[in-house]
């Protein structure tokens, strides 16, 4: 809808009148996205550079107008959304959207004055003073920088030393693999798009070319944003594919032919080529796409990316919710938040938006400790559970059954507490066996599977950790059946209770 109402904001064909209507809907429309998605600030800057780029080829007083109108609404939006308030204003991406609504009113000044001379006066004093107004702002505190996670967008190399980052598969960057799997052959379409839209630049060319190679550069940095590319991707192959049928059927037509078989003849060699390809290009993603459908979403799957159901997490989800009262407080790897949230119906420490990394240290901390520093910050946070998931590969011989870990639970995913908590690897792991630091561990406890060190090392289990203060209350059914087709994928959860305080002698 931003792209719609935005397109048609900038038709140099329509009125001042038409043209603030669908500014305002492009605000409303951008200030509804901000209460839902962090991408908000994606498509602000998207409004403010195609701006930008359009005035700098056709500059027209409307612009700094309706370009007002979208901004101010967007933001005023913004403002009010509870997580982002003021702070959304002061970020660069509000400064930045603020700054080219001065820069178009300050060209709609600039017109009014006469002379090159004074021209050159004016513009030199008015980059110096926004200059130095910036500089003191960011001096002070008053313009902040972007969060990290979408800074990273930007500079991909910095989450390098972000563990956070790495650790969140959908912000790895985009292989071909994956934006082949998500567009098909639209990917050879863009290159072809840009070249005609080069050929046929407009405003309305001029945004989708942004639009495109913007969400592309996004797309590769972060997989994730391949939902943003999607949009650019499709409109850019329609284009081209329209262009493409359009061109052979204004052959056909031209074609002037003393035999009517052979004008048969080119009319459907012309149709059986719009049809290859449009076949060509919506086939891989038809496939894709029914293969996707019949796979479990996440929850039912386990969070591991299998095609069958596994029932763990639900199991889990639905013990939480009637047994354990509504105002507990769990503490779990964030991974599984937004599901302890909103199913279980119980309040995280963390959740999937990963928006304060400082407490996802915290809880990283929590779990690579001994159990009684575990204590002592788990009780601070008033936390009443414990939520574990672990991911083995199940295996038999000799009438004994072992385990090997898949890597999609907390046996993997300590790896990630430990560079978070800012730790150091080897005192956790060394030549790929846990020492005794982890073992020592609240996750090393807490964790159903034990390392035995046999055939390159294997784990036994399950058993459950229990102490004066941590005890087991549920684990779900693959613990207890011996897991999905060999394999476990288990949810444990552990109740906690705390030492009484000690009483000071008068």
């Amino acid at each position: 809808l931003i792209s719609l109402f935005y397109v048609r904001t900038v038709d140099p064909w329509r009125s001042l009148r038409e043209s603030l209507i669908y500014g305002a809907l492009t605000g409303l429309t951008l200030g509804y996205l901000f209460a839902s998605w962090g991408t908000a600030r994606y498509a602000l800057w998207l409004t403010a550079l195609t701006t930008l780029l359009i005035a700098l080829r056709d500059y027209r007083p409307k612009h700094v107008a309706t370009y007002g109108v979208i901004v101010c609404l967007g933001l005023a939006i913004a403002v009010n959304v509870p997580r982002l308030g003021i702070s959304v204003v002061k970020e660069i991406t509000g400064v930045a959207s603020l700054g080219v609504f001065v820069l178009l009113a300050y060209g709609l000044l600039l017109r009014r004055v006469r002379g090159n001379w004074k021209r050159l006066i004016m513009t030199t004093g008015f980059i110096g003073c926004g200059a130095l107004i910036l500089y003191g702002a960011w001096s002070l505190g008053y313009i902040s920088g972007l969060p990290t996670k979408y800074y990273a967008v930007l500079e991909p190399l910095s989450r390098l030393s972000i563990p956070l980052i790495q650790s969140v598969g959908e912000h790895r960057p985009a292989t071909w693999n994956s934006l082949f799997t998500s567009l098909g052959f639209l990917l050879a379409f863009i290159p072809v798009y840009v070249f005609m839209a080069v050929q046929e630049l407009d405003n309305k060319h001029l945004f989708l070319l942004t639009y495109l190679l913007t969400s592309l550069y996004s797309a590769a940095s972060y997989v994730r944003l391949e939902l943003v590319l999607a949009a650019p991707a499709c409109l850019a192959g329609a284009y081209v594919i329209y262009r493409l049928s359009s061109s052979m059927a204004r052959m056909v037509k031209s074609r002037v032919s003393t035999r009517k078989l052979a004008g048969v003849l080119s009319k459907e060699a012309a149709i059986a080529f719009t049809i290859l390809l449009l076949l060509v290009s919506v086939a891989p993603l038809v496939y894709f796409g029914v293969r996707t459908a019949n796979t479990p979403v996440t929850i039912a799957s386990s969070s591991i990316p299998v095609g069958e159901f596994r029932g763990d997490w639900l199991e889990a989800l639905k013990w939480l919710k009637e047994n354990v009262p509504d105002d507990a407080v769990v503490m779990s790897w964030w991974d599984y938040g937004y599901w302890l949230t909103i199913v279980g119906n119980k309040t995280t420490l963390a959740d999937n938006a990963t928006l304060n990394s400082t407490q996802i240290a915290v809880i990283a901390r929590t779990f690579m400790s001994p159990e009684e520093e575990a204590l002592k910050t788990m009780k601070r946070y008033h936390v009443n559970y414990v939520v574990l998931f672990v991911d083995f590969i199940v295996y038999s011989y000799g009438g004994y059954y072992y385990y090997i870990p898949e890597g999609f639970g907390e046996e993997n995913k300590f790896i990630w507490m430990i560079r978070i908590a800012g730790l150091n690897e080897s005192d956790y792991i060394a030549d790929g066996k846990p020492t005794m630091n982890f073992t020592e561990s609240l996750i090393g406890k807490l964790i159903p599977f034990k390392y035995y060190e046999m055939g390159g090392g294997i784990y036994i289990g399950p058993s459950y950790y229990r102490s004066k203060y941590i005890e087991p209350v549920f684990y779900s059914s693959s613990l207890e059946t011996g897991g999905y087709n060999g394999r476990v994928t288990g949810v444990v959860i552990y109740k906690v209770t705390y030492p009484p305080e000690e009483k000071t002698a008068e």
